[in-house]
């Protein structure tokens, strides 16, 4: 008992942190993710309705550590403003019989720096579309919801073909959906 009263006598007086690591799964009823592009004839854009995830962070006065971070998107969960056969198209070409899920892996974070309610992390990991594995740099923002919850909100726009996608098609290929697409997300871990 000495031992322990002595412990936190000595981070008092040294000012110590104590930290509390905590593990977190991702709220899908109320994570957000949309993904926008376009095609030689309109824009559009698609929301993903099923995510899944889990974390493991430790949070301290001073210390925002993630020890590991990851999150799925059910493929064909995937809607489009522009209907079913959009869908369809979008299901074809992500391969989504095979790989159902577009998946991100934090590797590790390179840098965080403290904002309001925060941090800004610039982070690299490992995101899986239509079986395809790429190391990518993410820039995201952390913000702490309330104490059980952290926000993580970020874009990343790419190219389909960077992940072996060909862009859909339609109409007989007269329309044709741009190389480039971007994610928007904001997905709460609680």
């Amino acid at each position: 008992m000495n031992k322990l009263i002595s412990f936190f006598l000595c981070l008092m007086i040294s000012g110590g942190v104590v930290l509390s690591q905590t593990n977190y799964t991702l709220s899908s009823g109320s994570s957000k993710m949309k993904i926008t592009g376009g095609s030689n004839v309109h824009e559009w854009d698609e929301t993903v309705n099923k995510l899944s995830g889990d974390a493991r962070i430790t949070i301290g006065s001073d210390v925002f550590d993630i020890i590991s971070l990851n999150f799925k998107a059910d493929v064909k969960s995937i809607e489009s403003s522009k209907g079913s056969i959009m869908d369809d198209k979008t299901y074809e070409a992500l391969k989504a019989s095979k790989y159902p899920y577009i998946t991100f892996e934090l590797d590790k974070v390179l840098k965080a720096s403290p904002v309001s309610n925060g941090y800004w992390l610039n982070t690299q990991g490992y995101l899986t579309i239509a079986g395809s594995r790429k190391l990518v740099k993410l820039d995201v923002k952390a913000i702490y919801t309330d104490a059980s919850s952290i926000a993580f909100e970020g874009t990343k726009t790419f190219n389909m073909s960077e992940f072996g996608i060909d862009p859909p098609t339609a109409m007989m290929g007269s329309m044709k959906v741009k190389d480039e697409v971007k994610i928007q997300f904001k997905v709460y871990y609680k």
